[in-house]
């Protein structure tokens, strides 16, 4: 009897490990993955911006025949979620050759430079959508150059939107830096001073990876020990024990990716898919390996639960 309670909480002991070392591994395979940059998150970091430049200029009082949808249509025609590879190219290449300084600091520079040289197009765009509904001025006086209210007799249509295109052109490109600094205060322990940033995480995470297994694997043994005998038994415990390990972490993630997917913030939506994209891709990732070894681990534990009940050994667990 106490033999059994001993086995049964170090099986508990080996489930409250195995989270954080599943989480940990799916880290390792989704957040060191270049794919995963390039892929699902650059789109959910395209809609964040797409989402978020309308609702800071006030297009609407200058240009009465363009709304937010209007513009939202306009941006997706000109930009792509391509051009932001560039910036995400250029933040890998800063974090790859980025150091530890005395401030524990990571200072990144991220470039507009790509959002600069196509706003003309999105100028010329937007400018064709107001100047076709644009009605002629019934007098001169009516015309106000500012707000691009009608066309005058005798303009070229072609001049009006010149002269749109060019306000719209200034507007665009006021608020839009060349280059945005961005600070990111670094955690650590034990990091020297000129010590390679990305190298100094990926070996944290290596270590942590490694040395989670190895406390799993010995509570694996500490298990082994206390049943001792028979092979069938032991085994049925150490299956049960990584059965149970792995369909707690599976369950958990595959609630967190349907609550990710169900779940709407609609004044923050697109920051909010941003971040359920995250818990989705991770999410993702943990279940297509957890799946095969619940399913392994639950048919050998059930297979050596049926040996070890026509085992006829004393002192059974």
């Amino acid at each position: 009897m106490i033999r059994k309670v001993l086995a049964g909480f170090l099986v508990f002991i080996f489930i409250v490990l195995a989270l954080p070392v599943v989480t940990l591994l799916g880290f390792y395979k989704t957040f060191l993955d270049e794919n995963f940059y390039k892929g699902e998150l650059l789109d959910g970091v395209y809609e964040m911006w797409i989402d978020s430049i309308p609702t800071d200029v006030e297009w609407e009082e200058q240009f009465g025949t363009l709304n937010r949808d209007q513009f939202v249509e306009m941006l997706r025609e000109v930009y792509s979620a391509e051009d932001l590879v560039v910036v995400v190219e250029d933040i890998e290449s800063q974090i790859s050759e980025a150091k530890f300084n005395e401030d524990n600091i990571l200072y990144l520079n991220i470039p507009f430079g790509w959002m600069r040289e196509k706003a003309p197009l999105l100028a010329e765009s937007i400018a064709e959508m107001v100047v076709s509904d644009l009605e002629p001025c019934e007098s001169i006086d009516e015309f106000d150059i500012n707000q691009h209210n009608c066309i005058p007799e005798g303009v070229l249509v072609s001049t009006v939107k010149d002269g749109v295109k060019i306000d719209l052109e200034e507007q665009i490109l006021k608020d839009v830096p060349e280059i945005y600094e961005f600070e990111i205060e670094l955690v650590s322990m034990e990091a020297q001073t000129g010590e390679d940033v990305s190298e100094y995480f990926t070996r944290a995470l290596n270590n942590g990876i490694v040395i989670s297994v190895v406390a799993l694997v010995v509570v694996l043994l500490l298990i082994a020990l206390v049943v001792f005998r028979p092979f069938t038994r032991v085994m049925k415990w150490e299956f049960r024990a990584i059965f149970l390990a792995s369909i707690i972490p599976l369950v958990t993630y595959v609630s967190l990716y349907f609550l990710a997917e169900k779940l709407e913030f609609t004044e923050t939506q697109a920051q909010f898919d941003l971040i359920a994209l995250i818990i989705k891709s991770l999410s993702q990732t943990l279940i297509k390996y957890l799946i095969p070894i619940a399913i392994v681990s639950l048919g050998l534990w059930i297979l050596f639960m049926v040996f070890d009940k026509k085992n006829d050994s004393k002192g059974s667990l």
